[in-house]
């Protein structure tokens, strides 16, 4: 099932939309399409927490490997995606920004930017089942 060429397409489609949508949604879509938008991330997870159960049963020497690692943390890194998730780590909507509040949000900034690296890992990974 892991090599099938459709369930390769269809998470190639899931890990652009991973990708892609967080930056998609904060640009131009409302607040009100959070929602809609939170449960399609959790169904992305699941089909990524699918793949990685079925590559830890099915895969030889899957779950010690790189690629389960990498997996892994991009799930893991779709939490924050999640707008009632990240309302909860940010301790509520309406909160007035200090300075303290703004050096936290720097270093979140690059923490943001190594799990699109780690994400674009996962999409390297699927260009190569391609090939």
């Amino acid at each position: 099932m892991l090599e099938n060429f459709k369930w390769i397409g269809m998470m190639s489609v899931v890990t652009f939309y991973a990708l892609f949508m967080d930056d998609i949604k904060i640009l131009v879509l409302p607040k009100s399409f959070d929602i809609y938008l939170d449960v399609v991330t959790l169904f992305a997870m699941s089909l990524f927490l699918i793949e990685l159960i079925l590559g830890v049963i099915a895969v030889p020497k899957y779950f010690p490997h790189f690629y389960f690692w990498v997996d892994l943390l991009s799930l893991v890194s779709m939490l924050p995606d999640i707008s009632f998730v990240m309302e909860g780590i940010e301790g509520g909507i309406g909160r007035a920004f200090d300075g303290v509040d703004i050096a936290k949000s720097s270093r979140a900034s690059r923490v943001i930017k190594i799990i699109r690296i780690v994400r674009l890992i996962r999409l390297l990974r699927l260009v190569k089942l391609y090939k």
